[in-house]
C-alpha cells in the first residue's frame, strides 16, 4: 500500500467534494431565482393582459398558480426527455427560430437537471475503496497502460470496481482510450504521480 499516494488521493477527493457542494449550492440558488423570475414575469404578463381586457378592475385569475405549476411540470418533463435522449445537441445544431425558441424555453428545466446531476459527482469512497483505488492507480502508472479486460482481475468486486473507476476518471487521474484490440486505461498525467511511486520507479509513457 502506497500510504503517501492514498493520503494525497484522500485530500484530492475531499477538495473535489467541497467544490461539488459549493457549485451545487450556487446551482440551487440560481435555479430558484430562475424559476421565481419566470413566475413573476408570467404573473406580470397575465395581469397586463387582464388589464388590457378589463381595465383597472382586472384581477388575477384564481387558477394562475395551478396553471403555472402545470406549466413547470410540462417543462420539466420535456427537459427530462430532451436530456434522456440527447436532444439538446440536435437543438443546437438545427437552424431556425422554432428550434431556438424550444431551446430557450427549456433552459430552466435544463438548469434544474444540471444541478441535480452535479450532486451525483459527490464521491463516497470508504477506506476499502480508497485502498483499492490507490493500488489500481499505482498498477496503471507503473504499467503505463492497462487493458480494460484486465481490470476485473485487479478489481474483482464489481461494485468496488465501478466506484473506483468512476472516481479516478472524474478526478482526471486516469482515462479510457482506444487500444489494439481492446480499450486501455492510462494515467492522464504520469509526471504528477511520479513523486508518489514507491522507490521512485519512473512510469512509462502511455503508448
Amino acid at each position: 500500500m502506497n500510504e503517501r499516494l492514498r493520503e494525497a488521493l484522500r485530500r484530492k477527493i475531499a477538495a473535489h467534494n467541497r467544490l461539488v457542494v459549493l457549485t451545487s449550492i450556487c446551482g440551487v440558488l440560481a435555479v430558484a431565482v430562475m424559476w421565481a423570475g419566470l413566475y413573476l414575469v408570467s404573473r406580470w404578463c397575465v395581469v397586463m393582459s387582464a388589464t388590457l381586457v378589463d381595465g383597472v378592475e382586472a384581477t388575477m385569475p384564481p387558477r394562475f398558480d395551478r396553471a403555472f405549476a402545470v406549466g413547470v411540470l410540462v417543462l420539466l418533463v420535456a427537459g427530462w426527455i430532451a436530456r434522456r435522449f440527447g436532444l439538446y445537441q440536435r437543438l443546437r445544431e438545427e437552424k431556425g427560430v422554432g428550434f431556438t425558441l424550444i431551446e430557450v424555453c427549456l433552459i430552466p428545466a435544463r438548469a434544474t437537471f444540471g444541478t441535480i446531476s452535479n450532486l451525483q459527482n459527490y464521491l463516497r469512497l470508504g477506506e476499502d475503496d480508497l485502498r483499492a483505488a490507490t493500488d489500481f492507480l499505482v498498477r496503471v502508472a507503473r504499467a503505463g497502460k492497462l487493458a480494460a479486460t484486465a481490470v476485473p482481475v485487479e478489481l474483482p468486486d464489481e461494485s468496488t470496481r465501478d466506484r473506483v473507476l468512476y472516481a479516478l476518471q472524474l478526478l482526471d487521474l486516469i482515462y479510457l482510450r482506444r487500444g489494439n484490440p481492446d480499450p486501455v486505461y492510462a494515467v492522464l498525467d504520469p509526471q504528477r504521480l511520479l513523486p508518489f511511486l514507491t522507490n521512485s520507479v519512473p512510469t512509462r509513457p502511455a503508448a
